[in-house]
């Protein structure tokens, strides 16, 4: 979801009665503010300070005016489309084409100096926009807009609105449409049929319509098209808005692997939405099957079954750090038998340590990696005790004497005769050989 917009006409109304509407409509976050200057039929001075007034109170607000324009105005106003100072000192944030140029105007107007954005109509369904593109525009500049239609049956059917909208969609350029609000009552026009995009929207709520546009994926901005809409529904556009941009950041965090409820909390919270938008959101993924802990916890643990090393304390732990809650977890471990597991651990540790360990201490090694990966001490023992775990005399032995020959050329400095054969058994004991052997060991030795 992109951004929200209004629309003002100073020609039809008050600056008094503009102004309370852009301040109602930053209330609610709106950023974008349509206003139309197709002709000026009144004294020009006049009409153009009328506008700036508008224009300079909308930027107060930290708004971005869009000034709706044609051709025939350059010529009204004595400016030309490779000159856009005179809408940089009024202040506009963009320009929007009601009728284009040749394609090579639109794309050199991008360039300008001051950052003016130029928005061209969407609407038409021809090649307008491929041939802008040919011209290399600065497409930082470049947006699209739908028209709106001020008569009955005069809209856009929804086909030829999508067969538009993609052509813009393919340039990944930025894109608008409009909105009718039902309780407005005017626009640039003398007409109480609404400003709306899609004819299908002309008599819909207008969360209604905001909700069909965002769903359609087609569609950045939303503005609307007719003055003034009511507080009610500006506060209802813009929930809706804020659940649409929670939900989607939501399915995007969701779209790399599946994820518990508290995850999704903390991603959202990281993006400062609002807890009363992300309980909605979160309550509404679970309703999709989105989120289910669950499932989640069911699917950890097989993959550990599968594949993994871990036992069901770690996998507990694991999960709980996660924000699945004990009761689920519990029910889901008590759907697996963990020994296989523990099993598959211990011949992997046995590989990786027989013949480097006497048989006492190549015992305690392995029991106690199981344990540090969750296994209960009986599960781990009782893995243990099923592998092919003997270690011969000849291993013993040389393994006995390599590690005299490190600990003998380590106490050899400081002690000598009783006290340095003392000081051999322990380290050699604490190492896991039997003393039977370190004393036959020792008298070959010294």
């Amino acid at each position: 979801m992109g951004k929200l917009g209004i629309s003002i006409y100073p020609e039809r109304s008050t600056f008094e009665k503009d102004k309370a509407y852009l301040d109602l409509a930053h209330k609610y976050g709106y950023k974008r503010v349509f206003t139309s200057l197709l002709q000026i039929n009144d004294d020009k001075e006049k009409v153009l300070s009328e506008f700036k007034e508008v224009v300079d109170y909308a930027n107060s607000l930290g708004m971005e005016v869009m000034v709706d324009i044609n051709p025939a105005l350059f010529e009204q106003l004595e400016i030309s489309y490779d000159d856009l100072s005179f809408f940089h000192k009024m202040g506009a944030y963009g320009v929007r084409l009601d009728i284009g140029f040749t394609g090579a105007e639109e794309a050199k107007m991008t360039r300008n100096p001051f950052g003016i954005k130029i928005e061209i109509n969407m609407s038409s369904g021809t090649n307008y926009v491929d041939n802008i593109m040919s011209y290399s525009p600065n497409t930082d500049n470049l947006l699209g807009s739908h028209n709106f239609y001020p008569h009955r049956y005069s809209g856009l059917g929804y086909e030829h609105f999508v067969f538009c909208s993609e052509k813009f969609r393919k340039y990944n350029l930025n894109t608008m449409a409009f909105v009718n609000s039902q309780s407005a009552e005017f626009g640039p026009w003398p007409t109480q049929d609404g400003l709306c995009t899609l004819e299908d929207h002309r008599d819909l709520e207008i969360a209604t319509q905001v909700k069909h546009l965002i769903l359609t994926g087609l569609i950045d901005d939303i503005s609307i098209g007719n003055a003034y809409a009511s507080e009610e529904e500006l506060k209802e556009i813009q929930d809706f808005a804020k659940f649409s941009y929670g939900k989607n950041l939501a399915l995007y965090h969701l779209s790399f692997k599946a994820r518990t409820e508290k995850e999704v909390r903390e991603y959202l919270k990281k993006y400062d939405i609002d807890e009363n938008v992300v309980s909605q959101v979160i309550i509404n993924l679970k309703e999709d099957k989105w989120i289910n802990d669950g499932q989640y916890a069911y699917a950890i643990i097989n993959a550990n079954q599968l594949s993994g090393d871990k036992g069901p304390y770690v996998l507990n732990q694991k999960l709980t750090q996660k924000g699945v809650s004990k009761s689920t977890i519990e029910e889901n471990l008590k759907e697996f038998d963990f020994s296989e597991v523990a099993q598959r651990v211990a011949n992997k540790l046995l590989k990786k340590y027989k013949g480097k360990l006497p048989a006492r201490a190549l015992q305690d090694k392995i029991i106690q990696n199981l344990t540090n990966k969750g296994f209960s001490y009986s599960d781990a023992k009782s893995a243990f005790d099923q592998l092919d775990s003997q270690v011969d005399q000849e291993t013993t032995q040389e393994l006995i004497f390599k590690e005299l020959d490190k600990q003998y050329a380590k106490y050899a400095r400081k002690y000598e005769g009783y006290e340095l054969k003392q000081r051999l058994t322990q380290v050699l004991a604490r190492k896991g050989y039997d003393f039977s052997d370190i004393a036959s060991a020792l008298r070959e030795y010294l």
